[in-house]
């Protein structure tokens, strides 16, 4: 009673109501960015808006209903609402008013009403009559007060807020929390009371319903008849308020915390009314305004449930009662918050999981990160469309007619990416800063490791057998080796599709504009940690090419490559910073060495060279650009990351950085020649190797050798020329002797051959008629990246002094 209320209905097939929704969400966002709410009831806040997708639709109206004071003021939303149309009539509902009458001054100029009509109740209006008197005195204005009351007698209080514009052909109503006063009517934070209220426009008769339920009076000829008195705030003075007023109430565990306004009395004994239940409780501490019991095993059993608490006591004889309120079940609240994925999203450091864990460890990630266009649909709460291939981003488009892109950015999902170095306490953690503490907190305890502090324990647990008969036993191991690979196989698909759509997010230009680069940097972060890790599960073994290919793709995109820009190049300087921070915090620079070393072992060892040339050509990037220095102490990280994978002997920094350099030193004839053709400019296709039969000084017979064909009406042009692409090619492979020939071996028109152990170089063009021309000793010039391996060597070497490897880091227990 004595107070009024605007409902909206927000749904699909009437989606008007969704402004105002919106409009809320903006004061929520502010209040939990600024403080002003609990930890506890943020977290249920923020999960609330994560869950309630359609929030994120777009709105096809400017017109916000609900309206606060956090940037205007409530008068100038009602001027800009009134269009300079005139007001006929100004009706008035405000139980405070401010002590000099300013608030209703400035309305009655601003606005310029014909008519106003000022509601007050007998003795409760807080305001003074002298004061109200001078006001209508000095405005332009025809006004009058006429005092109200309920028509049934509900109530004899009216704590309702309202003001009703009537223009000729519309009428506008704010209905609200401000009163008449110029810190809730003509002010704006921080000089204002924070005021929400309902902006409505209808009919001009459109709320005189609002007045139906009132018995209002005739104008008052004589305010003082009407008992007015200003108040120091807008209190119930007419209300025989209770001596305590309780406010909030926590309980968790076996301690009842409640919060009151007003005083209790110095007494022992204070009942806890609990669903009608007394308890005398024992009082574990007292404050102001403060009071907290240790419960009773019957009071937790019926907090169990909602239900009604109060304090009871008795004074000068008489049973007093403070007012009911129904506490928050602390522990219930947090085992909603704390969704069931929690645990496994904390061990994505390591994947220590079951399989099934496994598969609702990807569909958690999914869940809590946007790493492609489908997650926006998600976030966006609509159904992506059915039968769009994998890669067919246009399909995955979301439309700016049917999504506020702005609204999304500022999605929850989207928001946690921008809480870079904010880890916070574990309770207050988003899902994704679990996810990001989980991969620190799996490499300090490599720290703890390589240290000494710490020899964790892989136990393998053995399945107990049923079988009877060796037959028997080999039918049972047979099911088992068939239900492994099985599962096996399901797991390797599911993380496959959940890569691979990463992947294609990253590829699509409309999704990096969209979500910004704390995303980009992030999901970079962890689906190149999740690969890494995916290296030491022999279930995922047989996708260690697609691990490799994945990883490349994530690298050369973020970091880039010698053909195109990496992703971050492209960031604003101080951004770049920032993202760098972040992945140093992570170790993510560590752990890219770290896997490009593996991944150097695994294409040696495999021999698949094609993909050992794209890692190379990538590696010698890395080592040009340098987008972050590899300094001892990353190297050091780098060796904790391998030992990782490799805990028993793990090879040494010095062992590490040789095949990092054997890397950056491969290549394959096939390489070669077309790396020739680009450097020098030549054709495509016109560079390859021949074998022919040559005489060589110091040979009696011929011998075949290997010659370097150029195709190209520009190769071997000069002795210098030539000069500069034997140096190419002794860079390329060492040999005794050196044969280069254009255009073939068997009709060399101009040549060149160098051998090596005389030290000297003869190049002859028949065509031009002259004489052969002989040269000294060559050497190879060293490539680029030849000084950063040869510093990294130099670290790598006394850092192999410095540390101390166990000889064994871990124990498999059987």
């Amino acid at each position: 009673p004595g107070e009024l209320f605007t409902q909206y209905d927000f749904s699909r097939e009437q989606p008007e109501a969704l402004s105002a929704f919106r409009a809320v969400i903006d004061l929520v966002e502010w209040m939990l960015g600024a403080g002003c709410i609990s930890s506890t009831a943020a977290q249920r806040l923020r999960r609330l808006l994560t869950e309630t997708l359609w929030l994120y639709q777009n709105v096809n109206r400017d017109w916000r209903p609900v309206r606060h004071n956090l940037r205007r003021s409530f008068l100038d939303q009602l001027v800009e609402a009134v269009a300079n149309e005139p007001v006929e009539e100004l009706w008035v509902l405000s139980p405070f008013y401010d002590e000099s009458g300013y608030a209703l001054t400035q309305m009655l100029q601003r606005l310029r009403p014909a008519q106003t009509t000022l509601l007050v109740q007998r003795g409760v209006t807080s305001v003074n009559s002298e004061t109200l008197a001078r006001v209508i005195a000095a405005a332009e204005t025809s006004c009058q007060v006429r005092a109200f009351g309920a028509r049934d007698n509900a109530t004899n209080y009216f704590h309702a807020k309202l003001y009703l514009l009537k223009l000729p052909d519309r009428a506008i109503c704010l209905q609200g929390s401000p009163n008449l006063s110029a810190r809730a009517m003509l002010r704006v934070l921080p000089e204002a009371n924070l005021e929400v209220a309902n902006l409505l426009v209808g009919s001009r008769g459109g709320f005189d319903y609002l007045f139906d339920s009132l018995t209002i009076e005739p104008a008052a000829l004589d305010l003082h008849s009407l008992d007015l008195a200003y108040r120091t705030d807008d209190s119930r003075e007419n209300q025989a308020a209770p001596l305590c007023q309780l406010r909030s109430g926590v309980w968790h565990n076996d301690q009842l915390q409640l919060q009151f306004q007003g005083s209790l009395p110095d007494l022992d004994r204070i009942e806890v009314n609990i669903d009608g239940r007394l308890f005398v409780l024992p009082i574990a501490a007292r404050r102001p305004e403060q009071i907290a019991f240790t419960l009773s095993t019957e009071a937790v059993a019926l907090l169990q449930r909602p239900v009604p608490v109060m304090l009871q006591w008795t004074e000068a004889g008489q049973p007093t009662t403070s007012n009911p309120i129904f506490v928050c079940n602390r522990a219930s609240l947090d085992a909603v918050i704390a969704a069931s994925g929690d645990d496994r999203i904390s061990r994505v450091g390591d994947l220590e999981l079951d399989d099934e864990e496994l598969e609702q460890l990807v569909a958690e990630l999914d869940a809590n990160t946007v790493i492609d266009q489908r997650s926006l649909w998600h976030v966006a709460g609509r159904r992506p469309p059915s039968g769009n291939g994998e890669d067919d981003e246009g399909a995955l488009r979301l439309d700016y007619a049917d999504v506020d892109y702005e609204m999304l950015r500022r999605h929850p999902r989207l928001q946690q990416y921008m809480a870079f170095g904010r880890s916070g306490s574990s309770a207050a953690q988003t899902r994704l800063q679990l996810i990001l503490s989980s991969i620190t907190n799996h490499f300090q305890g490599l720290l703890d490791v390589a240290t000494g502090e710490e020899t964790p324990t892989a136990v393998t647990l053995v399945e107990e057998s049923v079988a009877e008969t060796e037959a028997e036993r080999e039918e049972e191991e047979a099911e088992k080796q068939a239900r492994r690979w099985g599962q096996a196989q399901r797991l390797r698909n599911i993380f496959k599709q959940f890569i691979k759509r990463y992947l294609r997010g990253i590829r699509s230009r409309d999704f990096q504009e969209l979500v910004g680069p704390q995303v980009i940097t992030v999901n970079a972060i962890i689906f190149s940690h999740l690969l890494w890790v995916l290296f030491r599960k022999d279930w995922f073994q047989p996708e260690n090419r697609f691990v490799i290919e994945s990883l490349l793709n994530t690298w050369r995109f973020f970091w880039g490559s010698h053909e195109r820009t990496g992703y971050l190049s492209g960031t604003e300087s101080e951004t770049r910073h920032e993202l760098l921070r972040e992945i140093r915090h992570h170790h993510a620079d560590a752990q890219l060495l770290a896997a490009l070393y593996h991944c150097a072992v695994v294409t040696r060892v495999e021999n698949w060279p094609e993909l050992r040339l794209e890692l190379r050509d990538f590696w010698r990037y890395l080592l040009l650009a340098e987008p972050f220095p590899i300094t001892s102490e990353l190297l050091e990280e780098t060796w904790c990351w391998v030992a990782d994978l490799i805990p028993f002997q793990p090879p040494r920094p010095t062992v590490i950085v040789a095949e990092l350099s054997l890397l950056a030193h491969f290549e394959t004839e096939r390489g070669f020649l077309r790396t020739l053709e680009a450097k020098r400019d030549f054709p495509s296709g016109s560079c390859f190797f021949e074998r022919a039969r040559v005489r060589r000084p110091g040979f009696l017979d011929p011998v075949t050798i290997k010659c370097l064909c150029l195709r190209s009406d520009t190769a071997l042009a000069n002795a210098a020329a030539a000069i500069v692409v034997l140096q190419d090619w002794m860079a390329f492979e060492r040999l005794d002797y050196y044969r280069l020939v254009y255009p073939d071996a068997n009709a060399a028109r101009r040549l060149l051959f160098y051998e090596t152990n005389g030290s000297y170089a003869v190049y002859w063009d028949k065509d031009s008629g002259d004489d052969p021309v002989e040269s000294g000793a060559v050497t190879p010039l060293p490539p680029d990246w030849t000084a950063p391996v040869e510093r990294l060597q130099a670290s790598a070497s006394a850092l192999d002094k410095e540390l101390m490897i166990p000889l064994a880091r871990r124990l498999a227990v059987e």
